[in-house]
């Protein structure tokens, strides 16, 4: 079954630019990580406190307060990025840190889960929110070629109304879609063949008074086929 109809533009609109910004977040997360900028030093910290910050929905999540003295002996105080209930660390707990030496109040836990589920969420979603519209777009194009293939050769077979129903399966629809379901023979064998329109927002019923439709089906490919209401 083939619809020219593809409309995908208001996915490109919201979310290519929000994608490509949440990528653009993870890499300069990525960037501010000692271990990836190249310049890391380690040191050993110190959990001495645990910062409590409350979502919107009133769950509360506690953060790592963690000092440490870097190789010149100067101490430093950073609160970790990753929160969680229960904490997951405890005030006295001794940590592995790596910071920047340049900027050494640049520092992370130096654990890979830590540092990498910032940026591995971040990115996700956002090469998440650009495979959506890029498979939309390549779903639409798809469909566009097979309905030039039915224009140019397809062949019109006449059909029998057989029901007009909702289609509570179309994502966006709320249960007022609507699809015909009609039969026709197939010309080679003589057998009946059932067919289903695309879904359509308003119900066709009234332009179905005669109860007789056609479709137009690809020879080459039987799934490729189209409902006309006539």
């Amino acid at each position: 079954m083939t619809s020219p109809r593809a409309s995908v533009g208001w996915l490109s609109v919201i979310f290519v630019p929000v994608g490509m910004g949440m990528l653009l977040i993870a890499g300069w997360m990525l960037s501010r990580d000692p271990l990836f900028s190249g310049a890391g030093a380690e040191a050993v910290g110190t959990v001495v406190d645990l910062e409590r910050s409350a979502s919107g929905n009133g769950k509360a999540s506690y953060y790592p307060v963690v000092t440490y003295r870097d190789a010149a002996g100067a101490e430093h105080r950073f609160t970790g990025s990753i929160g969680s209930n229960p904490p997951g660390y405890a005030r006295g707990e001794e940590v592995s840190v790596r910071y920047d030496p340049a900027a050494p109040e640049e520092a992370v836990i130096d654990s890979w889960s830590v540092r990498a589920l910032g940026p591995g969420l971040t990115g996700g979603m956002g090469l998440l929110l650009l495979w959506m519209p890029w498979r939309a777009i390549r779903s639409g194009l798809a469909a566009r070629r097979r309905a030039r293939v039915l224009a140019r050769g397809g062949i019109d077979l006449p059909a029998q109304l057989i029901e007009v129903f909702r289609d509570a399966n179309v994502a966006d629809s709320g249960g007022r879609w609507f699809r015909i379901a009609c039969e026709a023979q197939w010309p080679a064998s003589g057998e009946p063949r059932r067919f289903f329109s695309e879904p359509v927002p308003t119900d066709p019923t009234p332009q179905l008074a005669t109860g007789r439709l056609t479709v137009r089906v690809d020879p080459a490919d039987h799934s490729n086929y189209a409902v006309i209401l006539g």
